[in-house]
């Protein structure tokens, strides 16, 4: 049920959008100016660069989200200029790290 104040809507769970997948912006662009999500894939877009996967997740604990490929975890804020969105963990098909 959405919860309403004078200036926003706040969105608690997905019963107004049954069809649609809710993501938070990150704050963050990526180095083609793309805003960055919650639930994003990434790459490291420079040249020399693995191209391993990372998905961008949100984490209670340190208030802040983070890019995770399996134990490796890095700060969205520290990456960002680098990062390249290549699709989201709802739409895109591959393997997930």
């Amino acid at each position: 049920m959405p919860v309403t104040n004078e200036s926003a809507l706040y969105i608690t769970d997905n019963s107004l959008f049954p069809d649609h997948t809710i993501m938070q912006f990150t704050g963050q662009y990526d180095m083609d100016g793309k805003e960055v999500y919650e639930d994003d894939i990434i790459i490291d877009g420079r040249e020399y660069s693995d191209q391993r996967q990372y998905i961008i997740k949100w984490i209670d604990n340190d208030a802040c989200f983070i890019g995770k490929h399996g134990n490796l975890n890095f700060s969205v804020s520290n990456w960002p200029k680098f990062a390249k969105v290549i699709g989201n963990i709802h739409e895109t098909q591959t393997e997930k790290p």
